[in-house]
Order: structure tokens, then sequence, then C-alpha cells
């Protein structure tokens, strides 16, 4: 009869029916664990794209301090060498000055010795002047006078009252 055991068309919707019920009792469980599973992968989902954007985002500050660290340095690379090429500068000019003063100088010093070797000049001049005007006197003096004495000894002696003295003198 009515147990669904197949024989007769009472028996097979009660049959159906009793297959409805089992699949929507089925289906029912089934939804129940679909929407676990789908709690559950949302749940895993969430957490995962939690865990990408901590991730990400721990990530993403080391990547900026590195940038930072990186631009830092850079900078530091950068001005050093900005640093370098202004001293390499100023000791270019430096070394410009000191051509520029040591030329000039050198300039002022062979003007100073140029004067200095025309008053040598002058000096020696006035010198052999006065020397030979001395020599021109000594031998009018010698031409005129005869060769000079020079005296030698001088002695004094009281004789009778009467200072006598000697003189010796050479030529």
């Amino acid at each position: 009869g009515g147990d669904g055991g197949g024989d007769g068309a009472g028996g097979w919707i009660a049959h159906f029916g009793q297959v409805r019920w089992a699949t929507l009792r089925v289906s029912a469980i089934e939804d129940a664990r679909r929407a676990a599973r789908n709690k559950s992968i949302r749940w895993q989902a969430a957490t995962f794209l939690q865990k990408v954007y901590r991730g990400w985002e721990k990530f993403a500050s080391w990547k900026r301090l590195r940038l930072r660290l990186r631009t830092h340095h850079v900078q530091s690379e950068h001005l050093e060498q900005r640093r370098a090429a202004a001293q390499r500068q100023r000791d270019k000019e430096a070394a410009c000055v000191a051509r520029v003063q040591s030329r000039i100088k050198g300039w002022f010093w062979r003007v100073r010795l140029k004067l200095m070797k025309l008053a040598a000049v002058q000096c020696q001049r006035v010198g052999r002047g006065y020397n030979a005007r001395r020599r021109r006197e000594a031998m009018e003096r010698e031409r005129l006078e005869g060769l000079p004495v020079v005296q030698m000894y001088q002695r004094g002696v009281e004789v009778s009252g009467t200072p006598l003295i000697v003189t010796v003198k050479r030529c």
C-alpha cells in the first residue's frame, strides 16, 4: 500500500512526498552547511584580506622607510658631492689667486730690483767719482809738495834749560 513501495499511484505519491521532504531536508542541511561554509569562507577571506592589507601596510611603511633612508643616503651623497665640488672650486680659485698674486709680486720685485740696480749704479758712480777726485787731489799734492813725509818718532829733551825736540820722519 501506502508505504511507498512503488505499487500503484498512491504509493508513488507518498513515496514522492517522502523524497521531496528528504530532498528539502537535505537541501536545508546543505544550505546551512553552505551558509556556514560561506560564512567561514567570508571570514577567512576577510582575515586573509586583513592579513594581506596589514602585510602590505607594513611592507609599504617599510618601503617608505627604505625609500626615505635611500633618499637620505642619496641626498647625503649628493650633498657630499656638492661640498666636494665646492671645495674643489675654492681650491681652484685659491690656486688661481695665488698664481696671480705671485705674478704680481714677481713683477713688483722685478721693478724694485731694477730700481735697486739703478740706485746701486748711482751709488757706485758717486763713490767712484769721490775716489777719483781724492786720487787726483793726492796726485796734485804729491806733484806740488813731493812725497809725503810721515813722522815716525819724536822725543823731547831739555839741555841747559833749552828744550830740544828730536823728530824722525820718513818719506
